[in-house]
């Protein structure tokens, strides 16, 4: 099997690790940069997406271009772009009733003034573009965007998260994130930390589903704990794994390999 993994950031650990991985296990591949002009002269099996926010939509227009032509993508560009969008897969996922906190899409002007609550960046991950909104101090430091993402606020969950890494069919690895002092985004790229974690049937059911109703192969799907129960925080198309795979010593990068061989058919 001959694999393209698409990054502009070669040296990130699940990057590395996908590349490594696949070799091991006897297919061809290679990562290259979107911008690379050997891209559209290139034939071959699977396209694995690794895209942060640079240049995100430049990217998905490429990966159109091998859509159309049939190439296999794990997670296809328009997946990505639906799980992407905060405020488009928020609607998505209402819609086929999955559990989330409650959220809305406004100017800085029309946000409450009664606090806390969450605001959010329409488009970035990592937890970046997240803010915590106690006072009206904290709303008027807030930054100018056409359009924010208001969120309720979900006290009980103390900074935590449960980060599952997911197909539609079933769970491939799971940890428990908590922030560090002082901050409530859980994330690992904030400073947070991670450990293993066995999570619920219920959890994995709703997991599975967001992936499903997005048309993500692989998800890195976030819930928190409430009162009522788990909630979805949000869904990535381009998960990280360097952090599930240290708290849980599995090797989530052969996952995907199988994932691959089971879908594509050519083994070695």
């Amino acid at each position: 099997m001959d694999v393209l993994i698409l990054s502009r950031k070669p040296d990130v650990p699940s990057v590395g690790r996908l590349f490594e991985e696949f070799r091991k296990a006897g297919h061809t591949s290679v990562i290259l940069e979107p911008e690379d002009e050997n891209i559209k002269k290139s034939s071959c099996d699977l396209i694995i997406p690794r895209l942060g926010s640079f240049r995100f939509e430049e990217s998905l227009v490429l990966l159109d271009w091998h859509d159309r032509r049939g190439t296999p993508i794990l997670n296809r560009p328009q997946s990505l772009r639906d799980a992407r969008s905060k405020w488009i897969s928020y609607l998505i996922l209402r819609e086929e009733g999955l559990p989330l906190p409650e959220s809305r899409s406004l100017a800085k002007q029309a946000l409450p003034k009664q606090f806390p609550y969450v605001v959010k960046k329409m488009d970035l991950s990592r937890g970046e573009g997240v803010f915590l909104i106690r006072s009206a101090e904290d709303l008027m430091a807030l930054p100018v965007e056409p359009e924010w993402i208001y969120q309720e606020y979900i006290a009980e969950s103390a900074g935590q998260d449960h980060r599952l890494l997911v197909t539609p069919d079933g769970l491939i690895g799971a940890m428990k994130r908590q922030a560090k002092p002082g901050e409530f985004r859980s994330n690992l790229a904030q400073g947070g930390s991670a450990t293993a974690f066995t999570p619920t049937s219920l959890e994995i059911e709703i997991a599975c589903k967001a992936a499903r109703v997005l048309n993500l192969d692989i998800a890195g799907v976030d819930l928190i704990p409430s009162r009522q129960g788990p909630l979805i925080l949000e869904v990535n198309g381009c998960p990280g794994f360097d952090g599930l795979e240290k708290a849980t010593g599995q090797n989530i990068a052969k996952a995907y390999v199988e994932w691959a061989e089971a879908r594509i058919g050519a083994k070695g």
